[in-house]
């Protein structure tokens, strides 16, 4: 499995999305009843020695709740990013005074792109995708070149709260995605937005299993999270392996408002 080590840090450190056909705060809160939404401060790495550098992320809010600034860490390398809300896009600049504009799709990333570039295939009984098919390059030793093949993701979940939703429902992308219908087959809205909403997760990513197209597998993902009183992760502690049998673990904390 290529890129073992960014499907590790990725896979924990980011949002993941998944999708249904009502409302995106319907989803939530029917599978997750009344539960206490919390918004992320802070999600740091603390033995970021397996993949050489440090990472955490930081969150800052308004007086009412509302995103307003994100900034992070990555090895010596830090960027933080002002933004508001359009209704199709997120606009910010950097801290170096560059001005940006990018889709909802852009701010997360996943394992081997597999939100990026995938298609959902099934969802499980709490509306999550558990089965994604995604376009991945592979090197023939022979030829010397690369091909693009579709493979498979198969995602188990837990029963807890998305440790995200309010984070991205405080920043104004859930009210986004509770605008797109998926019910019907024309939509009209952008097709970056329409996957998003597609993507958007209830509960909480726990395994990753990687197969080709003759369903072997490539490798796998799996976090352990430790919970606080309110069933939302506080520890994350995640395991890669590949093909080869070759592993990569990381411990990931989470902080809240």
């Amino acid at each position: 499995m290529k890129n073992l080590k960014d499907v590790l840090a990725i896979g924990l450190i980011v949002g993941l999305m998944s999708a249904c056909t009502s409302s995106a705060t319907e989803d939530f809160d029917d599978i997750n009843g009344n539960v206490k939404k919390k918004t992320l401060k802070s999600i740091t790495a603390i033995n970021p020695v397996e993949i050489q550098e440090s990472l955490s992320s930081n969150f800052f809010y308004d007086s009412d709740n509302k995103l307003m600034k994100m900034s992070g860490t990555e090895g010596t390398e830090s960027i933080s990013m002002d933004y508001k809300n359009d209704g199709t896009s997120i606009k910010g600049g950097n801290n170096e005074g560059d001005s940006e504009s990018f889709s909802i799709e852009e701010l997360y990333k996943a394992p081997y792109n597999v939100y990026e570039t995938g298609e959902v295939l099934a969802y499980d009984a709490n509306k999550n995708p558990s089965k994604i098919a995604f376009r991945d390059k592979v090197y023939d030793y022979e030829t010397n070149t690369y091909s693009v093949e579709t493979q498979i993701a198969e995602m188990t979940y837990d029963d807890k709260p998305n440790l995200y939703f309010a984070t991205l429902e405080s920043a104004g992308l859930v009210e986004i995605l509770d605008g797109v219908s998926l019910d019907f087959g024309i939509n009209t809205q952008a097709s970056e937005i329409i996957k998003a909403r597609q993507l958007l997760p209830t509960n909480n990513l726990i395994k990753v299993v990687y197969k080709d197209a003759d369903s072997e597998v490539l490798g796998s993902l799996n976090i352990d999270y430790t919970y606080d009183a309110d069933g939302y992760p506080v520890k994350g502690t995640g395991t890669a392996i590949n093909d080869e049998n070759e592993t990569i673990s990381i411990d990931v904390v989470y902080s809240y408002n």
